[in-house]
């Protein structure tokens, strides 16, 4: 009985060493433990610049001459400000490598039209005209993006798709109209300038688009909290003709309808609007942080 008590204490010893041995070590750690330190939620602001382009179809529209961007070497901040755009996000991680969002920004515009053309004057002689319209406006715009990232670490590419609402609030259209010098020993004169308001004169009152994008992810590590950076670039177009009601309709008043004041509206055809756009999106995870750490104010995950 003696050598049996020995034979089930050692018995017991053994298993508990072994026990304790499987215990001491660490558990693996796999993938979606991995990711779950990742915060839900993240919040942020966003700061870029676009550029942007009336595009015109049908009817007879002008062969417009359109830069892509705007700059002025000799004025740079203004050049940019007249581009740029600002806003905040808010971004939900709906799986391991993808999430939705939703953006809400102001954004600047501009743009410039310039195009030549030919009539007969008073005695039916052949003249040429220049017209340039100078185009300056702000819009809100709200886009709800869905992303898809790519790989693990760190750095992560990704593409996104979105729908984007945008509402112009403001600007106007400067645009003037002069004839084109015969030889290079005279000048253009000019006929006539003004500025008109940008309205629901000359303007539809709201829109709806696309966005198509792709970027880079960067995760900052800072101590036991991180920071998300995101850099793309996209492409937005409008779905709807921006030709006013008004302008449609005939209705000629050059002090506030633009389209219709120089182009019978019966040809007026469609313009539609498009922007390309690069961002840097700065996200702050609303992330549970240990007791103790130096960040503790985003204690929702």
């Amino acid at each position: 009985m003696k050598h049996a008590s020995h034979l089930i204490l050692f018995a017991l010893i053994a298993t508990f060493g072994t026990a304790h041995a499987q215990f001491a070590k660490p558990l693996p750690k796999n993938h979606s433990e991995e990711t779950s330190t990742e915060a839900k939620y993240n919040v942020g602001v966003i700061g870029g610049v676009s550029a942007t382009r009336w595009l015109h179809t049908d009817g007879v529209h002008r062969p417009y001459e359109q830069p892509y961007f705007l700059f002025d070497p000799n004025a740079p901040v203004t050049s940019l400000l007249d581009h740029g755009l600002a806003g905040i996000v808010v971004e939900r991680k709906l799986g391991t490598n993808n999430s939705i969002g939703i953006e809400a920004f102001y954004a600047n515009r501009s743009t410039m039209l310039d195009y030549d053309y030919e009539l007969p004057d008073a005695i039916g002689h052949s003249q040429m005209y220049h017209r340039k319209d100078s185009i300056v406006y702000s819009e809100v715009c709200i886009q709800i993006p869905l992303n898809q990232y790519f790989g693990s670490g760190n750095i992560k590419p990704y593409v996104f798709i979105a729908p984007r609402f945008t509402l112009p609030i403001a600007g106007n259209m400067h645009w003037t109209l002069q004839t084109l010098a015969a030889d290079s020993t005279s000048t253009n004169t000019t006929l006539d300038t003004a500025t008109v308001a940008m309205t629901r004169n000359n303007m539809r009152a709201w829109n709806i688009g696309a966005v198509v994008g792709a970027g880079v992810r960067f995760k900052v590590p800072i101590n036991s909290y991180y920071l998300l950076l995101k850099l793309d670039a996209s492409c937005h177009v409008g779905v709807f003709n921006t030709y006013s009601e008004k302008e449609i309709a005939g209705e000629t008043n050059p002090a506030s309808v633009i389209g219709a004041s120089h182009i019978d509206p019966t040809l007026l055809g469609k313009r539609h609007i498009g922007n390309a756009t690069v961002k840097l999106t700065v996200l702050f995870p609303l992330k549970k942080m240990g007791k103790g750490a130096c960040v503790n104010w985003g204690e929702y995950d």
